[in-house]
């Protein structure tokens, strides 16, 4: 670590650690607290996200950004987890102390780095917790804070391997984090499970041939699946890969054909359907053939992107259907007679995922060796209380924000829903109850007067957003909405116990 890093760390850790014996009795002056506690821990806490960000460290190897936190390091047994506790009791103080819990995330993606920001939810949740902390302090309010700092969201559901290791299990608490997008929203995210298709031949050719045959018949799945906003989104298991990453580029070669015929077969597929309007392609002959490169936007397999595997399958499906002397082969390497798809399906719904699961297991069977099923994460829902407060926070003068408003737009799943654990009426799909109150807003990092067309995560370009000193004014203001929601609900116990009436 750098060592105006280290520096500026060991700042951070005086403050969140230094000892505050002022008190005052209500809570009028708050928001003036809070932007004061803000302008003091805030440069250096913004130090450890952009320090993070320049440290992109993927699943399971996030040992940079674990070395910034001075804290319980290897909690619950993973390397690269992370806890940090503090309880504030008056004295003569007899009542039960309410837990105020802040999630954190930083790990990232293969070659597209922070494109999913979790730099950002390291940074919001260390400055909540620490505004949080100060003022419990500065007012002298009972309340114990913990900060989870959870490896690895985007492959392993660490949240899940944590809690089965034990984690989470505070009494009388409530669970919050932040994450930031395209644009704010309190919504609901994605139930999803990721299906691994494996398939091989006696030739490379002949595997290459299965494989987008399968293609075609997950193509074909999207608007025949069965739940609410459900889409099923293909990964080529070839090269560097994610399974939550539409891919940017896709290989594709033709044996038995002339640079003419699949320019010719290319264009027609590209000029007639205008959701390829942003994927290009390049043409090159081979020893084996003619060689296609699909390029074009990636992004979340949550969003059912025409990809340029979407691209490459359309040709495949047009040259069958005009040529069935072809093969098909991967430029990169011929020697493959085993190849992998990974299939993202999401749906609305937890409920739903099993009817999901078996219809995509139906319709792929006859083809693969395998079909298997990684763990299922169930859907986030709102928490319309504790929303709602949130929305009517941002709004007012202190935060200046009027664009906080309820979604019922699920953009993706996240493994925060394993410790929120919700059940819904299987008619209604109202929310009836859930094992802790996890309160997950999503924030908007996109400055729309300078970006005509802002990112979404996982897209290449939502890196490039994720350290602006845009996306960091927005991450203080959440932190600091977050920081008041928090002393809020310490000081309120009606409130508290309201936001919690929902846990089972």
């Amino acid at each position: 670590m750098a060592p105006q890093l280290a520096r500026s760390f060991v700042v951070w850790v005086a403050i969140f650690l230094s000892v505050h014996v002022t008190a005052q009795a209500n809570l009028s002056t708050l928001p003036e607290t809070l932007q004061m506690i803000s302008a003091n821990i805030w440069p250096d806490i913004e130090n450890i996200g952009h320090a993070i960000y320049a440290h992109p460290e993927t699943a399971l190897e996030e040992y940079f950004a674990a070395t910034l936190f001075n804290v319980t390091e290897q909690a619950y047994g993973f390397e690269t987890s992370l806890k940090l506790t503090f309880e504030n009791v008056p004295a003569g103080y007899g009542g039960k102390v309410p837990t105020l819990a802040f999630l954190l995330e930083y790990d990232a993606l293969p070659e597209i780095k922070h494109a999913c920001g979790h730099n950002l939810i390291a940074t919001v949740g260390l400055a909540a917790a620490t505004m949080t902390r100060e003022a419990l302090l500065y007012y002298d309010i009972p309340a114990r804070i913990v900060v989870y700092g959870c490896f690895d969201e985007e492959d392993t559901a660490g949240k899940r391997l944590l809690l089965n290791a034990g984690a989470f299990g505070d009494e009388y608490a409530v669970f919050m984090m932040a994450h930031p997008t395209a644009t704010s929203a309190v919504q609901p995210m994605q139930a999803r499970i990721d299906a691994k298709v494996e398939l091989s031949g006696s030739t490379h050719f002949e595997v290459v041939g299965k494989m987008y045959q399968e293609l075609v018949i997950i193509h074909d799945l999207a608007a025949k699946l069965p739940g609410h906003a459900t889409t099923a989104s293909s990964i080529e298991e070839i090269g560097m890969y994610a399974i939550n990453v539409i891919q940017t580029k896709i290989e594709l070669g033709v044996t038995n054909a002339t640079l003419e015929e699949i320019d010719d077969v290319v264009a027609t597929v590209r000029n007639d359907d205008d959701a390829f309007i942003n994927q290009t392609y390049t043409l090159a002959e081979d020893e084996n053939g003619v060689a296609i490169t699909f390029t074009g936007p990636g992004g979340h397999a949550s969003e059912g992107t025409e990809s340029p595997l979407s691209l490459s399958v359309q040709t495949y499906r047009a040259l069958e259907a005009s040529n069935s002397t072809h093969s098909y082969y991967l430029p990169s390497n011929t020697s493959h007679t085993q190849l992998g798809i990974t299939v993202s399906i999401r749906t609305r719904y937890t409920i739903e995922l099993e009817e999901v699961r078996s219809y995509f297991d139906n319709a792929v069977q006859g083809l693969p060796d395998s079909v298997t099923y990684d763990i299922p994460y169930p859907a986030l829902e709102v928490h319309e209380e504790l929303g709602q407060y949130f929305i009517d926070l941002m709004a007012t003068p202190e935060f200046g924000d009027n664009s906080w408003a309820f979604s019922s737009i699920a953009p993706a799943a996240t493994d925060a829903s394993f410790v929120q654990n919700p059940t819904i009426n299987e008619t209604s799909y109202e929310l009836l109850s859930t094992s802790r109150v996890v309160f997950h807003p999503n924030f908007g990092i996109c400055d729309t007067s300078t970006i005509t067309n802002c990112p979404f995560n996982h897209e290449p370009e939502f890196n490039d957003i994720a350290d602006l000193d845009y996306a960091y004014v927005q991450t203080e203001r959440v932190a600091r909405a977050l920081a008041h929601t928090a002393v809020e609900l310490a000081n309120d116990k009606d409130f508290f116990d309201s936001v919690r009436s929902i846990v089972d």
